[in-house]
């Protein structure tokens, strides 16, 4: 099958078989795993990032933090490097023209900050974040394989 798959080239272009519409998903980049901080002044701040994709050009139009194992939600900062390319039209002799001025639909991850006191880190046992999309889609505590 990977053999016929790279003869026939058609395959790849079947929106039968694209694999474009994913579930909303984030993920936390900042603190790193097994970060340690050290806590000098209770009130400073700890500026918290990650990213987030929603699949089939859908937006992810809202990230939230929980530092209490859920029970509770802050919103995040939210950053769409792709809408740099929204505002202007580039052409090119040598490698053609790119408009995305009219397009709606989102393909790029998006980066979200929060910004969180180093004394509330301190007393949470767990981070976490979800995102939610354009269509309501809201990122599940549990993933799962279909």
């Amino acid at each position: 099958l990977p053999e016929q798959a790279r003869t026939e080239k058609h395959w790849w272009y079947d929106p039968r078989y694209i694999i474009t519409d994913l579930n909303v998903n984030s993920a936390i980049a900042q603190p790193d795993h097994d970060e340690r901080l050290t806590i000098s002044n209770a009130e400073e701040v700890y500026l918290m990032k990650g990213y987030a994709y929603a699949g089939g050009g859908r937006r992810v139009t809202k990230v939230e933090i929980s530092l209490d194992e859920g029970s509770s939600w802050k919103l995040a900062e939210i950053v769409y490097p792709e809408d740099l390319y929204r505002a202007v039209c580039y052409s090119d002799p040598i490698f053609g023209t790119l408009d995305l001025t009219e397009r709606e639909t989102s393909f790029c991850w998006c980066f979200w900050s929060y910004e969180v006191k180093v004394a509330h880190l301190a007393e949470s046992n767990a981070i976490i974040v979800r995102a939610m999309d354009e269509g309501m889609c809201v990122q599940q505590s549990q993933m799962y394989w279909k």
